[in-house]
């Protein structure tokens, strides 16, 4: 129902149901005390695919904390899965520090899944990503990325 009324990207794309909203004493909502909805991989199109490699391991474990996933796949589009510029900039500084070998942000725009960006850092040229592709899949990440920091910073109080 929400879908049909609201904006794609003010629908939640986690639901938590509760007996009861929680209360503080003065009978406000307790937004500390609502649960964590949870750091589940969203629905993307690519089934997942656990990492096979220890650089696309490490990628993974990069992307999933930056991003507050419980898990990423190597098919994973970084941006689709919620990542933007600026995450991407903190994603190529973490990886640059642990595989020890420059990374470029824009690598991650050229080569915006796990597998794609480990092949990528091999030496070997893997497939890029169109600009237009990139840019849609950015903006539907985007979205689902802002929807989760709302439902934190709700939680947060």
């Amino acid at each position: 129902q929400l879908e049909s009324k609201l904006p794609e990207q003010l629908v939640p794309a986690v639901f938590v149901k509760l007996e009861a909203l929680p209360r503080t004493t003065s009978g406000k909502l307790d937004r500390r005390a609502l649960p964590d909805p949870g750091r589940q991989r969203p629905e993307l199109e690519e089934r997942f695919e656990s990492a096979r490699t220890e650089v696309e391991r490490r990628i993974a474990e990069v992307w999933q904390d930056l991003l507050g996933l419980d898990r990423v796949g190597v098919r994973d589009n970084f941006f689709e899965a919620g990542g933007d510029s600026i995450l991407a900039v903190s994603a190529a500084a973490r990886l640059q520090e642990i595989l020890q070998r420059p990374i470029e942000v824009m690598d991650l725009f050229r080569h915006p899944t796990v597998a794609a960006l480990a092949h990528h850092l091999s030496g070997a040229e893997a497939p890029t990503v169109s600009p237009e592709a990139l840019r849609e899949k950015s903006r539907a990440g985007q979205d689902r990325l802002a929807q989760r920091r709302v439902r934190r910073s709700q939680g947060a109080g």
